[in-house]
């Protein structure tokens, strides 16, 4: 038992809300690398080519990803209008400000699609300075400078003498740093997760059925993320007071264009050649994910027509079967907003046994044959109570005692009580949703509300 204790909280450590990699170790050792990756003889460009290319193999994992070093790739220089490939550096002026992108490859695509992401605030001037002066369509690098490169990476570095009073941390760790930082950011999405890792790095290897999300979506929360992993580095450079050839400059120190101040989504834009200027055309977001994610805005409308089934039930109890009808759907109701704000799946449980819920806040349900314990919310609670006080004034004023271990279910004609099903579910479901032609299985979209919120 201690020994799955201990690897149950290894996990924990290791995926979101984890302990994020020690801040000073790392800035401390990106500093040695940017010393330890040049010769000599290079030039102050040479230098800098050297140093945009080792970033973008630290922080888009190539260093981690690759089998070999020696297939470590070079980056290319891009035009505007190019279609983006895999490490392409290219430029976009918009507002007058600059802006370098860079070709990520998407790991959640089977594919291996590519797709331009700007890059973080703090590298932006230093890529900006490197490609103005680059040619296009030639690797930013030469052969023999590609593999002074991979050499030098592969070498020991040297603390340098400045900083040998702080501690750095390990080369291998500090090649895993963005690896650890995605894995423990509490606001990254699992779709967003497995878009820069591949899928035996991430620790829900399925996480990324249950989202849906377009690349300007995962483009938001990637330069959000990349920020956020430099922001924390760029803060101690004045501790260590070390004045070394990479100044990190803060994300707020930055003028960024109108487009990557955006919420939520960033576009990318391709650049199109009139008669006497060019100009800037958005591209169609593309997809990612599964079908099982579904749009809050067709949620909302399922539930309001829900809503409306049940206030129009209300409207007419004159008779028992209006009575009984009214309970049915108030039953749906409570159904589905327990599958919705606890993210129970409908086939583990649709409703709550009498004696395994504590109070209406708290409730055992048995998820593949072992007993798990669930936090009914606020709203939940006070919708459940609701439910529970019509249930017996409709009883009680019809003269039923329907006897069923369930909190929640069905009457029949001559009420008696009847299971809820899945299949009933899903038939109510389908009559409901926004889209008839569409048919929703009840199993695949089982997404929790707060993924929403």
């Amino acid at each position: 038992m201690s020994r799955q204790i201990t690897q149950g909280k290894r996990n924990r450590g290791q995926n979101s809300g984890g302990a994020s990699p020690e801040a000073l170790d790392v800035a401390v050792k990106l500093m040695i690398a940017m010393e330890r990756i040049h010769r000599k003889g290079d030039s102050d460009m040479v230098c800098r080519r050297k140093q945009v290319t080792f970033l973008i193999w630290w922080f888009t994992g190539a260093l981690v990803f690759t089998d070999s070093m020696d297939e470590l790739p070079n980056c290319i220089p891009v035009a505007g209008n190019a279609d983006c490939l895999a490490y392409g550096l290219r430029i976009i002026l918009m507002d007058g400000e600059s802006w370098v992108d860079f070709g990520l490859r998407y790991h959640c695509d089977d594919k291996g699609a590519v797709h331009w992401q700007p890059v973080p605030a703090a590298f932006n001037a230093l890529f900006l300075s490197v490609i103005r002066n680059s040619p296009r369509g030639k690797a930013l690098l030469t052969e023999p400078q590609h593999a002074q490169l991979i050499e030098a990476v592969q070498k020991t570095w040297k603390t340098l003498p400045p900083l040998s009073h702080l501690h750095a941390m390990r080369k291998d760790s500090f090649f895993r740093y963005w690896i650890d930082m995605i894995r423990t950011d509490p606001e990254l999405s699992a779709l967003a997760k497995r878009t820069l890792l591949p899928k035996t790095f991430t620790h829900h290897h399925h996480a990324d059925n249950y989202q849906r999300a377009n690349t300007n979506q995962l483009r938001y929360q990637i330069f959000k993320a990349h920020n956020r992993g430099l922001y924390r580095l760029a803060k101690l450079s004045s501790f260590i007071n070390y004045q070394g050839r990479l100044q990190l400059a803060s994300s707020g120190d930055v003028t960024m264009p109108s487009y990557l101040k955006r919420t939520g989504a960033i576009p990318s834009f391709v650049r199109k050649q009139g008669r006497k200027t060019y100009s800037y055309i958005e591209l169609p977001a593309v997809e990612y994910g599964s079908c099982r994610a579904l749009h809050i805005s067709g949620v909302r409308a399922f539930f309001a027509r829900l809503r409306s089934r049940v206030d129009n039930a209300r409207t007419r109890l004159s008779s028992k079967a209006d009575l009984i009808s009214y309970h049915n759907w108030r039953t749906y109701q409570i159904a589905f907003l327990f599958l919705i704000l606890t993210g129970v799946r409908p086939n583990h449980a649709i409703s709550i046994e009498k004696a395994k819920c504590f109070d209406y806040r708290d409730a055992i349900v048995t998820d593949k044959g072992q007993p798990r314990p669930i936090w009914l919310c606020d709203f939940l609670q006070h919708a459940l109570k609701e439910y529970v006080a019509m249930q017996h004034i409709i009883c009680h004023h019809l003269g039923l005692s329907p006897t069923s271990p369930w909190l929640w279910y069905l009457l029949d004609d001559e009420g008696s009580a009847l299971e809820l099903s899945r299949s009933k579910l899903t038939h109510v479901l389908n009559e409901l949703w926004e889209d008839s032609s569409t048919r929703i299985d009840l199993i695949n979209c089982a997404t929790p509300l707060r993924k929403w919120r």
